[in-house]
């Protein structure tokens, strides 16, 4: 009988052993929820030539405000016609960074040229074809300025570019894709194509779709 007593005693102890360390090891994988950054911002910012541009975001967790990191500000020139991104963050209580691009514009309030909304694509391939294919719109708030989802012939490169006249003219911008780091680019209005030769000397030419 006392050995049964003290198998059963052995057998008790070992489960209290095994319950305590299975608590233990719950209590290691408790976690708790972290509430990354909510920053407050304009996406885009559009600014006259010559006018004025000032950074500016709030960032809170948890409705407690954080301090924004602000990068990209001074290199914002209000003088030259272009595209330029600044970069707000903010780090929470737990140490995690959450971070926002946003795009300022700057262009001339009085320029004017030619319509070229619409979708194009690579002559090189057709126009069905994956990734060779952009669209250009006007970006809102401005005459003469317009956006291109695709000027690479390959869905990597975005543009930016003015229309004066029938003149077509790159305008600075980041670049985000291998060693490019500028282009150039001419409209004719008699095809009605696009000739955009980049930095890294890839020519491309693409023309509307008919719809």
């Amino acid at each position: 009988m006392k050995i049964k007593i003290f198998k059963y005693t052995a057998i008790l102890a070992c489960c209290f052993l095994v319950l305590s360390s299975c608590e233990k090891d719950y209590e290691n994988f408790i976690t708790k929820v972290t509430y990354y950054a909510d920053i407050e911002y304009d996406p885009v910012v559009i600014v006259e030539k010559g006018g004025s541009y000032t950074a500016s975001a709030t960032a809170t967790e948890a409705g407690v405000e954080l301090e924004v990191i602000i990068t990209g500000a001074e290199d914002v020139d209000v003088n030259t016609i272009g595209v330029y991104e600044v970069g707000y963050s903010a780090v929470n209580s737990d140490g995690y960074t959450g971070s926002v691009t946003q795009l300022v514009i700057v262009h001339n309030p009085n320029g004017s040229g030619a319509d070229v909304a619409g979708k194009i694509y690579d002559i090189a391939h057709e126009p069905t074809t994956a990734g060779r294919n952009g669209e250009i719109s006007l970006v809102a708030g401005t005459s003469n300025m317009w956006y291109c989802t695709d000027m690479g012939g390959s869905g990597i490169l975005p543009v930016y570019f003015e229309m004066n006249g029938d003149d077509m003219n790159i305008v600075e911008q980041p670049w985000d894709y291998a060693d490019v780091n500028g282009a150039e680019g001419i409209y004719d209005p008699v095809s009605r194509t696009f000739d955009i030769t980049f930095s890294t000397g890839w020519n491309y030419v693409f023309a509307y779709v008919s719809e």
